[in-house]
């Protein structure tokens, strides 16, 4: 069911393409960060009752200048006069950022929670009341310059327990950082670009699993050391994006698929649209997904069996933004905020749209009910009728006889 546009509530933010909209653990609940690919961070309060979101603070991460990095052998694009040099993935993880430019630079940045200091105004003898009420701010430090890529990184990826980052670029190289010295511990150069990283626990050990774009993946062990590879044919190589969920693995491909698989990255089914939909970006929500389009239309799925089919099942369809859907975040489990090329937040709340869908439906089956009885109430009516449109119950009348004169 298509959706007016009206639902969508935009907030213009960043002069930028936002990449990415994160909430830290340490933050208020109603409080979430977002960040565009110049390094700029906008931190905001949203209050769920109005609906409303507020900008609390600003900050940028600043990128270290080009003679450091120079001095450290990493070489500096040359870009148009006014341009700037992108961000071209992000990760967020606990309290680390992440940031990979699009000459192979790859900063980290510690993000930790500071309590402020009561500011005193001595002509009024008040304490100045903070914004919200917040009485911290979040400090961000730059924590480590991680060289050794030349080209656009394409993919991040934290290992918590081992405290690994695993990095890959468009030149086909991936990297595996200490995070606890800054220092690269393993470099290997693979065939093809790595699109996605992605860590399966198994009961043998942790593997990492690398999608490219040719027809095989990558499988890392990383749960001892030596670091062992394998790689073998993948047959699902048109994955755009994989999320974990439900114990399962879920793999966006190319126009109307989604590729299911269990907990060990076995094969499980294959869901796919009655009608071809050029997919674009997924997320989950609840024991639901929601999917976009390269048209910017927003889906709210099921994946379930129809008349013995896989099937993706639409419940809901918004047109949300001008450009291309970078990420989401979800709040509360019912609203959720979505980061845009076009520079903008946009967020809608779905439980909400849900509902309206309901009552829709709801409508339309009365609709359809009412039609349907008064169908059946004309044909009840109309039993009978002979030609000439009388009916059985209806007397003919009798004329008179006329004798005959003899």
């Amino acid at each position: 069911m298509l959706l007016p546009a009206d639902n969508v509530k935009t907030v213009t933010s960043h002069s930028n393409n936002v990449i990415n909209i994160y909430h830290f653990d340490f933050d208020d609940e109603d409080h979430f960060i977002s960040l565009s690919d110049d390094g700029q961070i906008i931190e905001w309060s949203f209050d769920k009752e109005k609906e409303e979101i507020k900008e609390i603070e600003r900050c940028n991460l600043i990128r270290p200048n080009d003679e450091l990095l120079q001095n450290n052998r990493h070489q500096i694009p040359k870009i148009p006069k006014g341009d700037y040099i992108r961000i071209t993935k992000s990760l967020i993880s606990k309290n680390f950022i992440f940031l990979g430019y699009e000459d192979g630079l790859i900063l980290v940045y510690l993000v930790e929670k500071q309590e402020k200091q009561n500011n005193f105004d001595e002509e009024e003898g008040n304490d100045i009341k903070e914004l919200n009420n917040k009485n911290y701010y979040n400090s961000y430090s730059l924590h480590f310059i991680l060289l050794g890529h030349t080209q656009k990184i394409t993919s991040l990826f934290y290992v918590d327990g081992l405290n690994f980052l695993v990095s890959a670029s468009d030149t086909s190289i991936v990297k595996v950082y200490n995070m606890e010295n800054g220092y690269s511990l393993y470099h290997f150069n693979l065939d093809c670009v790595i699109t996605k990283i992605e860590l399966i626990e198994k009961k043998t050990g942790k593997n990492l699993i690398f999608f490219c774009d040719e027809p095989y993946k990558l499988v890392i062990d990383i749960s001892k050391e030596p670091i062992s590879f394998n790689h073998y044919t993948f047959k699902y190589n048109d994955g755009r994006q994989i999320i974990k969920g439900n114990k399962n693995f879920y793999v966006l491909g190319n126009y109307t698929y989604v590729h299911q698989f269990n907990d060990n990255f076995d094969f499980v089914n294959t869901y796919s649209t009655v009608e071809k939909i050029d997919f674009d970006y997924m997320c989950q929500f609840g024991n639901q997904f929601i999917i976009f389009d390269t048209d910017n239309f927003m889906r709210l799925c099921e994946l379930k069996e129809i008349k013995k089919e896989n099937r993706i099942d639409m419940i809901l369809k918004l047109k949300i933004g001008k450009d291309n859907i970078n990420y989401t975040y979800c709040l509360n489990d019912c609203f959720l905020f979505v980061a845009s090329q076009d520079c903008n937040i946009y967020f809608v709340n779905i439980e909400k749209l849900k509902d309206l869908v309901w009552e829709r439906n709801k409508m339309i089956e009365e609709d359809n009910l009412s039609e349907a009885m008064l169908l059946e109430l004309a044909k009840k009516k109309g039993k009978g009728k002979g030609k000439g449109g009388k009916g059985k119950s209806e007397k003919k009348e009798k004329l008179p006889k006329i004798k005959k004169k003899k």
